[in-house]
């Protein structure tokens, strides 16, 4: 089967995405409409905050505010904010469960282990340039029976050759000197590619990569905690009590 290459642009576009989700602009507006929302409930309702009679917007001056008429307009930009923060929120978790599976749907077209440059670990959290080069490096080693088959293929010419120089001194002659010089092509490519397996399966490249692994694997963990705490938790939390607040409030009032 012949492998297919992905691009330069393509392996870029995969390696430069790391696995993991932020918020993005429009969120980060919710978010913070959400948070100052909630607050501005939570400190008009514990503080005993009553709205002034020359209260204004935006510089526009407003009559007839009653503590009452401005909850309720408080409640609609709660929900309003909660509900749309929440929808971004789940969209993006969406994408972060589609983006931890790294190369393994980035480059399958087809049958397994079909492209250089992409891993097919049974797990996709653990596609990593860590899991492709052990598994690559692994794979090399199918050279050395090619070239002991060239090498079984040059001793049968080689058995020939001693045949023909019974016959023909000056044919064989002739032969044998292209046979030798095949000889030593052979011999200096398997002690090329003896000297490349010996760098590409040192201990040194999968235990550093292992570190690189388990140093993405702890920014991931931060990633996701930040998210769960700071970006989503705290706002919704935050949600929940000015919401508690409000339905008291209507409730006694």
């Amino acid at each position: 089967m012949v492998r297919e290459h992905p691009s330069r642009s393509e392996i870029s576009k995969v390696l430069g995405e790391p696995v993991g989700f932020d918020i993005s602009e429009t969120a980060s507006k919710l978010r913070r409409n959400l948070l100052l929302v909630s607050l501005v409930v939570i400190v008009l309702i514990v503080g005993e905050i009553q709205p002034g009679a020359d209260i204004s917007l935006f510089g526009v001056k407003l009559t007839g505010v009653t503590p009452f008429k401005l909850m309720i307009g408080l409640t609609v930009l709660l929900f309003y904010n909660f509900v749309h923060y929440l929808w971004y929120c789940y969209e993006l978790y969406s994408e972060w469960t589609i983006r931890i599976t790294g190369t393994r749907l980035a480059f399958v077209t087809g049958g397994r282990y079909g492209a250089v440059g992409a891993d097919y670990p049974d797990n996709p959290k653990q596609s990593t340039l860590y899991t492709w080069w052990l598994q690559e490096s692994r794979s090399m080693v199918a050279y050395e029976e090619l070239v002991s088959k060239v090498d079984e293929s040059v001793s049968a010419i080689e058995r020939h050759i001693d045949g023909l120089q019974k016959a023909d001194m000056t044919i064989a002659g002739s032969i044998s000197m292209s046979i030798q010089s095949l000889a030593n092509n052979i011999l200096q490519v398997r002690q090329a590619l003896e000297a490349t397996e010996s760098v590409i399966t040192n201990n040194r490249v999968p235990e550093s990569l292992g570190r690189f692994d388990n140093r993405f694997r702890l920014l991931l963990k931060s990633q996701n905690l930040r998210i769960l705490l700071i970006e989503v938790g705290i706002p919704v939390l935050l949600s929940f009590v000015a919401a508690a607040y409000l339905a008291r409030f209507f409730i006694q009032s």
